[in-house]
């Protein structure tokens, strides 16, 4: 017999990390995220390529980041929160180029020829990839087991052509762990034609379009993908990879292998 649930509990080291990330360009307001902190600086230069925020990581002069609390109010008492404030430098002609899409956006409804645009935002056209080879089956053997992670937490591994982990990065949302993992690369000028990236998660099209936008030839998950990530893949020549837990390995998308460039 069962006994209440009242005695069962966890403990704060099986708790997954979460804190809200405020994150501003050149003092300007930009977005909160919530992340897992860790590895924030190879974080906020994925996010800010994501983001469209910069194009090219010279423009990106400095990232600062510090702590604050912020202060939730409730009908008993204030609950504080502590969170991350982020700031990125970007020179000056992308700081003009980031202020003109800036107003865009905030000018952008919900009807009409404005939500024509506000979609077309969401989905911008991307420059499809220079078509790459699959990882080998060997590669993806038994990639369950090793894609260890915490419960509650997402991971992304990036490979390099010949199979060999680059890094791995972990974090609570499935977006903040690619960014990472593109975020490193993108810093260190690793060029990510013929790399791949593991992953905990599904894959969404949000997920598609960081790697297409950062050069990255394939990705591979450890869940189905929705039907637009694999239209969207297909369109820009990603391959696009699921792995199942009983070892099947699925190629839902796959750039045109006669014409694959080294």
């Amino acid at each position: 017999m069962l006994t209440s649930l009242s005695n069962f509990k966890t403990e704060p080291s099986e708790w997954a990390v979460e804190q809200p990330i405020c994150i501003s360009v050149n003092g300007i307001a930009h977005a909160v995220m919530m992340v897992t902190p860790s590895e924030l600086e190879n974080f906020s230069v994925g996010f800010a390529y994501g983001e469209k925020i910069i194009s090219d990581i010279g423009q990106l002069r400095d990232i600062s980041i510090s702590e604050d609390t912020h202060n939730i109010t409730t009908t008993d008492s204030d609950i504080p929160i502590a969170c991350i404030v982020v700031d990125l430098t970007i020179s000056p002609r992308q700081l003009k180029t980031y202020k003109e899409k800036q107003t865009f956006r905030r000018g952008l409804t919900s009807c009409g020829l404005c939500g024509s645009a506000a979609l077309s935002e969401a989905l911008p056209e991307l420059e499809p990839l220079k078509p790459a080879g699959l990882p080998s089956p060997e590669e993806l053997l038994d990639i369950h087991k090793r894609t260890q992670f915490t419960a509650g937490m997402h991971v992304a591994h990036l490979m390099n052509p010949s199979g060999t982990q680059l890094i791995s990065q972990h974090d609570i949302g499935r977006h903040n762990a690619l960014d990472k993992a593109l975020g490193f690369a993108l810093r260190k000028g690793i060029n990510l034609h013929q790399h791949y990236a593991i992953l905990s998660s599904r894959c969404s099209v949000e997920l598609v379009q960081k790697a297409v936008r950062a050069g990255l030839s394939t990705l591979v998950h450890l869940s189905s993908p929705s039907n637009l990530a694999i239209e969207m893949a297909q369109h820009y020549q990603l391959n696009l990879i699921q792995v199942t837990r009983s070892g099947e390995i699925k190629v839902h998308a796959r750039s045109q292998s006669d014409k694959v460039e080294s």
